[in-house]
């Protein structure tokens, strides 16, 4: 399976970003442990929250927007534990759907995965956060033009990613998935979301 220099960095940062984080927050505990005493957001009752999302999302190699268009729509849900609507933990899980049919030609792009997320300590209006994920991606194109049909193929990939939480039931988030190549097109792009809470 070939993978680009630029899959290989964006993966390596997205594994290396969540292992980093997983292991900073224990290390700071074990070297000044009168953090515990610091308010904490755990002090609020978690519950599992499960959320939409919808947005496009935009291939960034010249092959795949010729052959497919410049933007594809993407849908999907984001799972992690929260606090009322709102996802608000390290930790979280997603599945995306990523479409986009143009005449006889196609590419269908599922990636699941679970992302490591640095959060502010407190909850606010407007909350930045940003992270990574590594993913498995179900895929399938087919291109008459360039004779690729390739059926459903599983493969590994990452991400990096940053976003906003608006009030308590929106979220904006912007996603550069590095995608291996599935024969020879590259599908790696930006995925620009917006979740939202009920």
């Amino acid at each position: 399976m070939p993978y680009s220099r630029r899959f290989q960095a964006v993966f390596a940062t997205a594994v290396l970003t969540i292992a980093c984080c997983a292991l900073l927050p224990g290390m700071a505990r074990a070297d000044n442990p009168t953090t515990d005493s610091a308010p904490k957001i755990e002090a609020k009752k978690k519950h599992w929250v499960i959320m939409p999302t919808i947005g496009t999302y935009i291939p960034t190699n010249d092959k795949a927007k010729d052959t497919f268009g410049s933007s594809w729509p993407s849908i999907g849900f984001v799972m992690g534990m929260g606090i009322g609507d709102r996802i608000y933990d390290k930790f979280e899980f997603h599945l995306d759907g990523i479409m986009r049919k143009s005449n006889s030609d196609y590419v269908y792009m599922f990636p699941v995965g679970a992302a490591y997320t640095i959060r502010p300590p407190k909850m606010k209006s407007i909350t930045p956060w940003a992270g990574a994920s590594v993913d498995v991606y179900f895929t399938s194109v087919r291109s008459i033009s360039n004779h690729v049909d390739t059926g459903w193929r599983p493969s590994v990939g990452g991400s990096v990613f940053a976003g906003l939480d608006l009030g308590k039931n929106l979220s904006l988030k912007a996603s550069y998935l590095a995608t291996p190549k599935v024969s020879s097109f590259d599908l790696s792009g930006m995925n620009l979301q917006a979740t939202i809470g009920f």
